[in-house]
């Protein structure tokens, strides 16, 4: 049995759903810094997903300003240190058996070692009303 992913994994998930259909090609490097924004300044955003796809809110998300990510237009310290954070939970959730989404590389998408210029897709067999993200 297998461990289901975690509220916050559920999140991002929700998040890259949300913004992949939205720019094309999208890296995992640049969703990263996209969900790093979401998680930390996109209140709105954050609780319009989980109204959408019956989610929480981790503790936490959405209650920080964009002066504590950027000084100046320049992503301070604190932001490039989350950005490593959540290009690792990317990984993660990438290699998950339920992930909806996957990278385009077969290399990388096979081996699962992932970089910040893989471009993520939506999986073939991935149904956008599935709320079910988890295993058993």
């Amino acid at each position: 049995m297998s461990r289901g992913l975690q509220n916050s994994a559920l999140m991002v998930i929700a998040i890259v759903r949300h913004e992949l259909p939205n720019r094309d090609p999208y890296t995992l490097g640049a969703m990263a810094e996209t969900v790093v924004y979401a998680k930390y300044t996109g209140r709105e955003t954050l609780h319009y997903l989980a109204e959408k796809y019956n989610l929480e809110v981790p503790r936490g998300w959405g209650e920080y300003g964009e002066s504590d990510l950027f000084e100046n237009g320049t992503p301070t310290r604190l932001f490039q240190d989350i950005k490593k954070d959540c290009l690792m939970q990317l990984k993660r959730i990438l290699k998950h058996p339920s992930c909806p989404f996957t990278v385009q590389d077969p290399v990388s998408r096979d081996t699962g070692v992932f970089t910040v210029d893989d471009v993520l897709v939506v999986r073939s067999n991935a149904n956008d009303s599935s709320q079910d993200w988890s295993t058993d």
